[in-house]
């Protein structure tokens, strides 16, 4: 699987985090993407919430979607 993750902590304590990653080739599947987006705060240095969402999709639900 191929993946990119960016992730930049600014000053103030925020996290956005953005990945993506595409896969598949033959092993395991023919063909999967994913990306997934975060949202976080800092609270201390041990502590950080994170709120997000991920899209996840492989060939045969690609399939099925674009049948119409």
């Amino acid at each position: 699987m191929l993946v990119k993750e960016v992730l930049k902590l600014h000053e103030n304590g925020c996290l956005p985090v953005i990945r993506s990653g595409i896969g598949g080739f033959g092993v395991g599947s023919e063909f999967t993407w994913n990306t997934v987006g975060y949202f976080g705060y800092r609270f201390t240095t041990s502590i950080t919430g994170l709120l997000g969402y991920q899209a996840l999709m492989d060939a045969v639900l690609w399939a099925i979607i674009n049948k119409r």
